[in-house]
């Protein structure tokens, strides 16, 4: 149904009509030659994947750990059996910080999950009793805390968690509507058609801060889609998936605009972020660190100098941020408390259903 614009004509209108058609039809001829180029390749979803063959073929860690697995592989073809495995791979993927120092007792209970313990806003005061502490801790761990305890780099403004209704116009207008989306059916469509009429994108705006003015997350905030991608084609191994978690738009462009963009903000503008990090910076690339690195090759081989690089790959970085600690830092750097516990409810209560694993845009 289109519906008219204001005072359109009705030649406007059957210009704009015809100009849709002209682009769907363009779209239509532009997927087949797609299509046809692609026609070699696998479009259609993972057909299997590939587990350690050993006593047992239960997932890790009952079965052998495929990262350090050496014998041969087992393909599995179930898709009950392949939900299975990606489920309890992705599970313990997500479960590596669990026994770090402030992901398990006694610190977890002292600060709490969602860094809702006296002790927290203690520790931030610097009136906190570091005798409680247990004499054991590492070092890395108590400079840790010396840092949460003193006073910050930089704090951001004392501002209320609201977004204007510019925010959210400026903000979907500009995203590109064939992102995907969770579970709920609120697809970033609609935002965008909303985006373009004052009373939805004021209706949208508040709705989206409610939750961070107040401290609470809706449940349909709670529900993620894994989708699970050949990290390399051809190669469909448990462990060498990649996980791309589908959230809720509104929830995650909310984050963006009350958390990403003002901290990253605050940080430029104190220099406070190190001149190394190139990915995800206004005026650099993530490639310049490669291409960095391989001028420096070239320098030292050219001058025939001594050298020796070290290279520490964090694995798995982004499975091992501990939530308790990343909450008291946007703390400590003066995050209200409201939006980081809606925060901390949405992560506490994330569900992640059997039927929301998908393989490439195949549902299993």
């Amino acid at each position: 149904m289109v519906h008219r614009r204001g005072n359109c004509s009705e030649s406007q209108l059957k210009k704009e009509i015809k100009q849709l058609k002209v682009q769907e039809n363009s779209r239509r001829k532009f997927r087949n030659i797609r299509h046809a180029l692609n026609k070699g390749l696998q479009t259609k979803g993972l057909a299997r994947i590939d587990i350690p063959h050993g006593d047992t073929d239960e997932p890790y860690p009952v079965g052998p750990d495929p990262k350090l697995w050496g014998g041969p592989w087992k393909s599995v073809t179930d898709p009950i059996q392949i939900a299975n495995h990606v489920i309890a791979t992705n599970k313990w993927q997500y479960s590596q910080a669990q026994h770090t120092p402030f992901g398990s007792d006694p610190l977890l209970s002292l600060f709490g999950f969602k860094a809702d313990q006296p002790a927290v806003d203690q520790l931030l005061q610097g009136s906190f009793d570091h005798s409680l502490l247990p004499p054991n801790l590492f070092p890395e761990t108590n400079a840790i805390l010396r840092t949460l305890s003193g006073p910050p780099l930089c704090t951001t403004p004392d501002t209320q968690p609201l977004i204007s209704t510019h925010q959210f116009t400026s903000l979907y207008k500009i995203l590109n509507e064939a992102t995907s989306s969770s579970p709920s059916g609120c697809h970033l469509g609609h935002y965008k058609v909303a985006s373009s009429h004052d009373h939805l994108s004021s209706l949208h705006a508040k709705m989206m801060s409610i939750p961070h003015i107040v401290g609470f997350s809706p449940t349909r905030w709670c529900k993620v889609i894994d989708i699970m991608l050949e990290k390399n084609q051809g190669d469909p191994k448990v462990h060498h998936l990649r996980i791309i978690a589908l959230l809720e738009s509104d929830f995650n462009q909310a984050n963006q605009l009350l958390l990403a963009r003002p901290l990253s903000w605050l940080l430029e503008d104190t220099n406070t972020i190190r001149d190394m990090q190139s990915g995800s910076r206004k005026g650099k690339m993530c490639q310049s660190a490669v291409l960095n690195k391989q001028l420096v090759f070239e320098l030292i081989r050219n001058t025939e100098e001594t050298a020796i690089f070290i290279e520490n790959d964090a694995v798995g970085c982004f499975d091992r941020i501990v939530n308790p600690l990343i909450l008291m830092f946007l703390l400590h750097l003066g995050v209200p408390r409201t939006v980081l516990s809606s925060l901390a409810q949405t992560w506490e209560h994330n569900s992640f259903c059997p039927h929301s694993i998908w393989y490439i845009g195949k549902r299993v």
